[in-house]
């Protein structure tokens, strides 16, 4: 179990923190993208497009910030029952 437990760890570390939605500009990044694709659009098809863009962009941003509070809490739980590993087995019996 320890060696899962360390496994878990240095794959959790490795991850890069999500950074927090106020520090992201998802209008810009999705007009930039929506640029990059070069299709000609007319200007209402681009703001649709951009529209889109940025609900993807930003639905993908909460996933993953999602998906981080998710593995912090799971790794701070294996930590816990590792820690008192002994406590809970003597409870347990």
């Amino acid at each position: 179990m320890e060696d899962s437990l360390s496994q878990l760890q240095a794959h959790f570390q490795t991850k890069d923190k999500p950074k927090h939605s106020q520090n992201i500009n998802f209008q810009q990044l999705a007009e930039e993208q929506v640029k990059s694709v070069g299709l000609g659009l007319d200007p209402a098809q681009f703001q649709l497009a951009t529209v889109l863009a940025t609900i993807k962009m930003k639905s993908q941003h909460e996933s993953n910030l999602s998906m981080h509070l998710l593995q912090k809490s799971l790794l701070e739980t294996s930590n816990a029952v590792s820690t008192n590993k002994q406590e809970i087995w003597r409870l347990h019996n």
